[in-house]
């Protein structure tokens, strides 16, 4: 699979458990991105109507939906989507987002694909107080791109990691010597 303009494919993987208010804009957003070739939904067994916003997306060729019968944690559904990607480049997204743009989205594919860095993380731009906070917890942000070849090895312990993921990739990602570069996301 590959896009028509030479970069590297790209399945975004969204993972969502009781998102019904947000996750319609994250899904409008990456159908709308050129970037983007595949959108994996992954909606971790939700108490409420996630899974009836999903299925509304469903027939949009873009989107592949996964239903997951219970709560398993983040983890697990991320590594379920994983495994259904045919990307090279995958595009971790929150389906808690808002305001997600493309602009967003080509800022953290960008750096990825042109392979400036093994991973981007993309992280929400704090207004001036709150500059340190954004410096500490960025690394924990769930917007992050990275390469399918590097990740699939990881692929069981993230199904076990269940809320830990971005702290577990990113200390595989140090162990491993892979370059890791930041975003910040206006808006």
């Amino acid at each position: 699979m590959k896009t028509t303009n030479n970069q590297p494919s790209c399945t975004a993987i969204v993972c969502a458990y009781n998102e019904e208010k947000s996750i319609a804009g994250v899904l409008d957003a990456l159908i709308e991105s050129p970037l983007v070739d595949e959108i994996i939904v992954v909606d971790d067994g939700s108490e409420d109507e996630t899974a009836v916003v999903i299925q509304r997306f469903a027939s949009h060729q873009k989107i592949h939906p996964v239903f997951l019968p219970q709560n398993q944690g983040k983890g697990y559904a991320m590594a379920e989507g994983v495994l259904r990607a045919k990307g090279e480049t995958l595009f971790l997204v929150d389906a808690d987002l808002l305001n997600l743009s493309d602009s967003h989205i080509a800022k953290i594919l960008g750096q990825c694909q042109t392979g400036k860095a093994d991973m981007i993380i993309g992280y929400r731009n704090f207004r001036r107080g709150a500059a340190r906070s954004a410096i500490l917890f960025r690394a924990f942000s769930g917007e992050r791109a990275l390469f399918r070849k590097d990740i699939l090895p990881l692929v069981p312990a993230i199904k076990e990691s269940q809320y830990g993921v971005e702290t577990l990739i990113n200390l595989h990602y140090r162990d491993q010597g892979k370059t890791i570069h930041y975003a910040s996301l206006d808006g």
